[in-house]
């Protein structure tokens, strides 16, 4: 029996990134299934180490494991002191080493070694994997890619998304090291195939862009869109992700930016409902806009699951929305989305469906401008000829890679 082994964060509490890693499975029973293939068996593992949405894998509280806490903060410590300094070389190479003493690690080298070594082939689902900025991606992959090299297996980066490309910076080099063992076959991108063409060294590597698996959600989840809406969805996001993204746009800018749309929507008559995709940092956030507006709980609505953020999105007639994946499961429902860009990834969304102008850069974040783009929206259907085309790319390389290993 074949074993399939998918590699992604199955258990975030941003709800985008489970969407992905269950619609990706989803696309691959349903190639192995209309190809008469039933002896497989799908393995996952969350890159984080996580068991469920609430904790993390059980680990022995031994001496061992204090140590390595100890030397965690003492590490940060160092660190926060060398951010002020602006000593960016010793910084990025103690940011790199402190994972080695974190839970994640030791979960990962535990418990996932095995399942990595028994996989006949590898498939990172897809998500922004291509990075090292922040979040252990670059970790990750190199983890994963170096214990396949070892056992020869095949490994599919499956439509993930590039953010950011520094020869300098070692994170960035031990991430392209990674992509170009001699076990990576295939990488798929769903946004910036330039970048992703600075990381490759390797000639072998097959290379095409590719829609994002959450195009599938309608039909993973199979859930449709409710016609009879009224209701504006107002997806908002944590108060610094802009400043994180090296975007001069901060807590109190967004706060005011919502209040404004609110306005603008309110004097239009416009129903509106504000919700998140789950994440903490974004909840919290909410609740300074509900508590700044003296608005009740009921105009907030808060997910606690993937196939929730789903149902939410589908009871919108449109939505305004700063999370990329909220955008791609109102497409995948046929909501029209409006997005306020944080990260060239949501421009290269718009662009790759052929609605560029539905998604807005900070400098014409203007509450007017973007309620006249949803409206404008409101008007249009999405093309469905190029809607399928573009569906269709990702299960058909998914369907190649799955052919040749």
């Amino acid at each position: 029996m074949k074993k399939i082994l998918l590699c992604g964060m199955k258990y975030d509490k941003n709800f985008g990134d489970p969407i992905i890693n269950e619609c990706c499975k989803s696309i691959i029973e349903d190639i192995l299934d209309s190809n008469n293939i039933t002896e497989y068996k799908i393995e996952e593992i969350d890159l984080c180490g996580r068991s469920d949405f609430n904790t993390l894998e059980y680990l022995n509280r031994n001496i061992i494991f204090y140590i390595k806490k100890i030397i965690f903060k003492v590490i940060s410590k160092i660190n926060n002191t060398l951010l002020k300094g602006k000593c960016s070389k010793i910084y990025n190479f103690l940011d790199m080493v402190k994972w080695y003493f974190t839970e994640e690690y030791t979960i990962l080298h535990k418990n996932y070694k095995n399942k990595i070594e028994e996989a006949d082939v590898i498939i990172f689902v897809g998500g922004g994997m291509i990075k090292y900025k922040y979040q252990n991606c670059y970790h990750y992959i190199n983890f994963v890619s170096k214990i396949a090299n070892n056992k020869n297996i095949p490994i599919c980066l499956n439509a993930v998304g590039v953010e950011g490309y520094d020869e300098k910076n070692i994170k960035c080099r031990m991430l392209k090291k990674a992509l170009n063992r001699k076990c990576v076959k295939m990488i798929t991108i769903r946004d910036d195939i330039e970048k992703l063409n600075k990381y490759i060294v390797c000639k072998d590597i097959i290379t095409k862009k590719v829609s994002d698996p959450a195009v599938y959600t309608n039909r993973t989840y199979n859930i449709e869109k409710n016609k009879n809406s009224e209701i504006i969805g107002l997806g908002v996001c944590r108060s610094n992700l802009f400043i994180d993204n090296d975007i001069n746009y901060n807590e109190e800018n967004l706060l005011n930016l919502w209040k404004n749309i609110i306005d603008t929507l309110d004097r239009n008559k416009i129903k509106w409902k504000i919700y998140t995709n789950g994440l903490e940092d974004d909840n919290k956030f909410a609740i300074k806009l509900i508590n700044k507006l003296k608005l009740d709980e009921h105009n907030l609505v808060i997910p606690n699951s993937p196939e929730e953020l789903v149902k939410i999105v589908s009871n919108f007639k449109a939505i305004i929305a700063t999370r990329l994946h909220s955008c791609i499961v109102a497409y995948s429902l046929n909501i029209p989305a409006v997005g306020l860009v944080w990260n060239r990834k949501l421009k290269m969304f718009g662009e790759s469906i052929g609605y560029e102008e539905r998604f807005i850069e900070v400098e014409n974040f203007n509450d007017k401008f973007i309620v006249e783009i949803l409206k404008k929206a409101l008007q249009e259907e999405y093309n469905k000829i190029s809607q399928e085309e573009y569906i269709k790319s990702e299960r058909e390389t998914l369907e190649n890679f799955l052919n040749l290993y």
